[in-house]
């Protein structure tokens, strides 16, 4: 089922299309947030990641990754284990089932080179990080441990928690369980699964799994995606005939190799520089990185092109006014420069166990 927003008359008609073979594209509900009906048409440029126990650090064209297997960067933040308080606990996540609520970071969050103020943890084991708030969440633009259809209100012992300071963001989900009531799977063998994502003031971002009682590739995937990785998309806004339809493409996404996933494992991304992160025209044009950037003169934005500012990047007619040397920008006073952000935040210590602060 897609479902796509069409603006007619002044009037806002929801309409639904039924399209079969599309059973993996889980329905989740947004709390206390305004949805966009949107369609998703198009995947691309993916970079799947495997290897052995130990794995040197593998080029993706956003982010550097590794696997490493028993490892000690599990940071713990249940309030069962440690001194904090139940404040930790996210207590929607907990009693619920596809669903996600947005949560505000303390700090900018580079994604895709992106700023992020907020992000949507899920009860599915990923975390939205759209602009557009729809219900096709697993579809693209995730940060994704482990995405699986768990449903923490099949136990009182399940739970998902958060933890934020000026440098890290940490989503636990701990003990939660495979939906049974589509999956099939045989209820003694439906054991918990424990895991966290670590974003990073800097964008690094750490996987982390405590427990994996089995292997992510027989998790049950006809009901709802199974995947670990990142991806981001852009959007593209159409209308014709007095009909408005927002398509979502993904342009890139980085797939971990599941069966590489068991007690213990640690996967951790680094970020790389991206054109967006220039702030001035010549800062843009000297950067020696893996796009080929350019300047929009409009926007005032340095882009290559293909991330999810696209549509902006169109509709002001970059394509065609945009700077693509050096000598060409225009003369650019210190006062007239935004500010600068960072390629790299501050100095970030992975293994530093808050509740030992």
């Amino acid at each position: 089922r897609i479902q796509i927003l069409f603006e007619a008359m002044n009037e806002a008609i929801l309409v639904t299309l039924l399209i079969f073979g599309i059973s993996q594209c889980s329905d989740y509900t947004v709390f206390n947030a305004k949805e966009t009906f949107a369609k998703v048409v198009k995947k691309r440029n993916t970079d799947v990641r495997s290897g052995n126990e130990i794995v040197e650090p593998d080029d993706h064209t956003y982010y550097t990754s590794k696997v490493l297997q028993k490892t000690n960067s599990w940071i713990e933040i249940s309030p069962n284990k440690t001194k904090f308080s139940k404040d930790v606990i996210h207590e929607g996540l907990s009693s619920r089932f596809r669903y996600a609520y947005t949560v505000k970071l303390p700090f900018k969050f580079r994604y895709y080179g992106y700023p992020l103020d907020t992000v949507m943890p899920t009860t599915g084991g990923f975390i939205y990080v759209g602009d557009l708030v729809h219900r096709r969440l697993t579809e693209t633009q995730y940060i994704a441990p482990l995405m699986a259809e768990f449903n923490p209100s099949l136990s009182d012992d399940s739970f998902v928690y958060y933890y934020m300071d000026d440098q890290k963001a940490i989503f636990q989900w701990e003990n939660v369980h495979i939906n049974t009531d589509f999956n099939g799977t045989n209820p003694e063998n439906n054991k918990p699964f424990t895991f966290q994502v670590q974003l990073y003031a800097n964008s690094d971002i750490i996987f982390v799994y405590k427990d994996i009682p089995y292997s992510p590739t027989e998790i049950y995937n006809k009901t709802h995606y199974v995947k670990i990785g990142l991806a981001d998309a852009y959007y593209e806004v159409d209308t014709s005939h007095g009909i408005t339809i927002t398509y979502i493409h993904q342009y890139h996404s980085v797939d971990i190799d599941l069966s590489q996933v068991t007690n213990n494992t640690e996967v951790e991304f680094n970020a790389r520089p991206t054109c967006i992160q220039a702030v001035s025209c010549k800062a843009c044009l000297s950067q020696s990185i893996n796009f080929n950037c350019s300047f929009c003169p409009e926007l005032n934005e340095c882009s290559d092109g293909m991330n999810r500012w696209r549509n902006k990047w169109k509709n002001f007619g970059c394509p065609k006014s945009k700077i693509t040397k050096a000598d060409e920008c225009p003369f650019e006073s210190e006062k007239s420069l935004p500010p600068i952000h960072p390629t790299k935040g501050p100095t970030t210590s992975h293994h530093h166990h808050p509740h030992n602060a």
